[in-house]
């Protein structure tokens, strides 16, 4: 029974004209290359994002810490000026002490 199956299935792919399994053929190595050409376009697309992205990143990472350093400089300006204006503050209190003078009058005289 099977048998009979096949061979009849057989027979009528023998009757099939040949230009039709040209026809198939054709339209089937068609859509293999479509489909390879749209995978490798795919992966190349994917390829550079991820090298815009890599570059991105890094372009941020070097900009953080070029405002790092900056932001360290900055603070350490404001350090030595805060300890500039403490040693001003402690020569004000010295002459003050070295004359016998109140210090609280010395720095409010020295503030204003």
């Amino acid at each position: 029974m099977i048998g009979a199956g096949v061979a009849s299935v057989l027979a009528f792919l023998g009757r099939v004209p040949w230009q039709v399994w040209a026809g198939i053929a054709l339209i089937l190595a068609v859509s293999l290359s479509y489909c390879h050409g749209k995978g490798v376009g795919e992966r190349e697309e994917r390829a550079e994002w991820i090298a815009k992205l890599e570059k991105a990143e890094a372009d941020a990472e070097a900009k953080a810490k070029e405002a790092a350093q900056s932001a360290d400089e900055q603070q350490q300006q404001r350090a030595d000026e805060f300890e500039a204006e403490q040693e001003s503050l402690r020569e004000i209190i010295d002459d003050a002490e070295s004359i016998g003078a109140n210090p609280l009058d010395a720095l409010i005289g020295g503030l204003w």
